[in-house]
């Protein structure tokens, strides 16, 4: 499960919920962005079946599920995380 908030004014607001990545998660970041020098950029991992934007096809279990998972993007666009595949 990953799951990202955004600081809003004073409150953190969850922004991502997300479990159905299959494998590891990277992160994509442009430089010269905030403080630090980096602004973050998107997600890109494999999904499982059941996705949001990314199409995967039905698997009768885990193990096939895991075979078909598919690369996919996942960038915040400003105001909300879009789903592209790879």
């Amino acid at each position: 499960m990953i799951e990202i908030y955004r600081l809003q004014g004073t409150a953190w607001r969850k922004v991502l919920s997300e479990d159905q990545f299959a494998e590891d998660i990277y992160l994509s970041f442009e430089p010269g962005g905030k403080a630090d020098g980096q602004e973050f950029n998107a997600l890109v991992g494999k999904l499982f079946v059941g996705n949001k934007g990314c199409p995967t096809r039905d698997a009768p279990d885990m193990h096939t599920q895991a075979r078909e998972a598919r690369p996919c993007v996942v960038k915040w666009n400003g105001t909300k995380f879009v789903y592209k595949p790879l």
